[in-house]
This record gives C-alpha cells, structure tokens and sequence, in this order.
C-alpha cells in the first residue's frame, strides 16, 4: 500500500500554488507548465514542446517549478546554462540540502535561496485544487539573476533568504 505519492516518481507534475506565483510577479516564460498555461507566463512550453530544448527569455523573468524526480538535475543545469547567458530565472524545487544536486549544482552556482518556512500544499493538475496534505518535504525558491534585493523583499515573509558568493561575483 502506498501511504503518499506526491512528488514519487508516480507523480512528478504539481501546479506551483498561488503563494509562491504571487510573489513571483509577471513571468515572461514558463519553460514546464501545464497546457492551461497556470502561471500566466507570455511565453511558456509544455511536456510536448520540451523546454530543455527551447530558448528561455533573456529579458524577462523565467519560472521553473519541474518536474520532480529524476528529472529535476536536467532543469537545474538548464538553468544555470541560462542564467550564464544572462538570464533572471527562479526555481521551485525540494530543498533536500544533503543531495549530491544541492552540493554540486545549486549552492555552487545560485545568487540567491529562500529557505521557505512551511511545507508548501500544490495544486493537483487533476481537480486544480490544493492537496489535502502539503508537501512531504520543505522547499526552496532559488534565484538565479542580479536583483537579489528584489528577490530577498519579494520572499523574506515566508522564508530565511541566503545569498551565496556568486551574488558578489559576475558568472
């Protein structure tokens, strides 16, 4: 019997909830969303169009909240690819610090994480309401970009805010 599939394998897409979209603002592109289109982004790409090969904006803001799993290294390095070609992004993902991900891909190469204080309850894509029960583990906004104080007014009410060395230094 299994107690709790949200985020197993079994499941790996859940709709970002309006708690985390609200403080995100106007998103330009939505690189792995729905077909609905649940972020507003102007730009966004689905499971068909595969926004691992699509270009992300340059000039506007990127939102990735992907696919948990084993998937999700694929979009951190994606990314971080981007944010090297100049792009502002922010990256809804578990904050599972002791990973070998968080170790070599996102601590290393972030400007910015908030640590956010209560587990988050996503949207089920089926009925497009809350989950009963939140999340089964905490989450982190990562943000990849040059306006932290931005990021750090946007998320500091429901979470600690880090910065890291790359928020000092030009990648």
């Amino acid at each position: 019997m299994k107690s709790n599939i949200v985020f197993s394998s079994e499941n790996m897409g859940w709709i970002t909830p309006e708690k985390i979209l609200s403080r995100v603002g106007e998103i330009d592109c939505d690189p792995c969303t729905w077909e609905d289109n649940p972020t507003n982004a102007r730009v966004f790409y689905t499971i068909k169009e595969d926004g691992l090969i699509q270009p992300w904006s340059l000039t506007g803001k990127n939102f990735i909240n992907p696919p948990y799993g084993h998937f999700q290294i694929a979009w951190i390095k994606k990314t971080i690819a981007e944010s090297l070609r100049g792009a502002e992004s922010e990256l809804l993902i578990p904050a599972k610090t002791e990973t070998k991900v968080w170790q070599d891909w996102v601590f290393p190469t972030a400007n910015a994480i908030c640590f956010i204080r209560a587990r988050l309850s996503f949207i089920d894509p089926a009925t497009r309401k809350p989950r009963k029960a939140p999340a089964p583990f905490p989450s982190a906004q990562v943000y990849y970009g040059k306006d932290v104080d931005s990021f750090r007014a946007r998320f500091s009410d429901i979470g600690t805010i880090v910065t890291t060395r790359w928020t000092t230094t030009k990648h």
